[in-house]
C-alpha cells in the first residue's frame, strides 16, 4: 500500500508550514479528497491562520510497561502532569493524533496503570515479560499491529512535554515513497529523540530483539534511511526518571 498523505495534503489550499508551532486546535473543516489508491476524509485544522490536515491512520505503540525503578517506589506514569496522570495524558494525545490503533504496552495485570486507560479507545496490551526491558514491550507491540500495517509510531510514555502537535509533525514528515524508512523526532538543536515512526520493513527485526536497547540497533543500521524531525525545545528527549528530575521540572514550570 502506498501512502498518499502528503499528496492529499498538497491538494488543500491552506498554507502548510511543517516546522511551524501550532496552538491547540480551534476550528476544523472536513474535506474529502479522492485519488491515488485511496480516498481520505481529511480534517483541516485552522491554527495561527495556517491549515493542517490529519489524514493518517498510522498506529501508535505507547510503551508504558517499565518499572519506574529510579523513582524509589513511585510510579512516574501515575504522577500528575497538567492535571492528569502522565500515562493517561500520553494515551490521550496518541489517540487524538491518529485514526489508527493505539496500543498501550503495560505490565502484567493486575496493575494500577490499567485503570488509567480503561475508559479510553486504546488497546491495553499486557507484556508478560516486561521486566526484561523495553524490547519485550516492542516485541509485543509490533506483534499486535493489524495485518498489513505500512508503518507504526513508537511513543514513550514518560515524555511529559510532547504534544499532539509534535506527534502530528512527525506523522506529516512520513513519505512512504521516499528513501526514508525511519522518521524520528529530535530536539530543536538536532539531538535524536522521540517519537519514532518505523516502516514495515523493520517490523521483523523487532521480533528478534532482546534486552533493553529500545530499538537503537535498528536505527544504527539504518542511519542513511532515518529522517530527523526537529521538535520545539527539548520535548523530544525530556523525561522524568527520578523524583529530583520531576521536582526540578515542576519548579522550572
Amino acid at each position: 500500500m502506498k501512502c498518499h498523505v502528503q499528496q492529499a495534503c498538497a491538494e488543500i489550499t491552506w498554507l502548510y508550514k511543517p516546522n511551524a508551532l501550532f496552538r491547540p486546535m480551534v476550528q476544523k473543516y472536513p474535506v474529502l479528497i479522492e485519488g491515488g489508491e485511496r480516498s481520505y476524509a481529511l480534517t483541516v485544522v485552522e491554527n495561527f491562520g495556517y491549515g493542517r490536515c490529519m489524514s493518517h491512520d498510522i498506529p501508535i505503540i505507547l510503551l508504558a510497561a517499565g518499572q519506574s525503578s529510579r523513582m524509589r517506589g513511585r510510579d512516574k506514569l501515575r504522577e500528575i502532569v497538567e492535571g492528569e496522570p502522565l500515562l493517561r495524558r500520553q494515551a490521550r494525545i496518541a489517540r487524538a493524533a491518529t485514526r489508527g490503533a493505539v496500543i498501550v504496552a503495560l505490565p502484567p495485570a493486575p496493575h494500577p496503570r490499567y485503570a488509567l486507560v480503561s475508559d479510553m479507545k486504546v488497546e491495553a496490551l499486557p507484556v508478560p515479560d516486561a521486566a526484561e526491558g523495553m524490547n519485550a514491550s516492542l516485541r509485543a507491540g509490533f506483534a499486535a499491529l493489524p495485518t498489513g500495517t505500512p508503518a507504526a509510531m513508537v511513543l514513550l510514555a514518560d515524555l511529559p512535554e510532547l504534544t499532539e502537535g509534535d506527534l502530528n509533525n512527525v506523522f506529516q514528515a512520513v513519505d512512504m515513497k521516499s528513501n526514508y524508512t525511519i522518521w524520528r523526532g529530535a530536539t530543536a538543536d538536532g539531538k535524536p529523540g522521540h517519537p519514532t515512526v518505523f516502516a514495515a520493513c523493520h517490523f521483523d527485526h523487532f521480533a528478534q530483539m532482546q534486552g533493553d536497547t529500545g530499538g537503537k540497533e535498528i536505527i544504527a543500521q539504518a542511519q542513511d534511511q532515518t529522517l530527523p524531525i526537529p521538535l520545539p525545545e527539548n520535548r523530544a528527549r525530556l523525561d522524568l526518571d527520578t523524583p529530583e528530575a520531576r521536582a526540578a521540572w515542576r519548579t522550572a514550570r
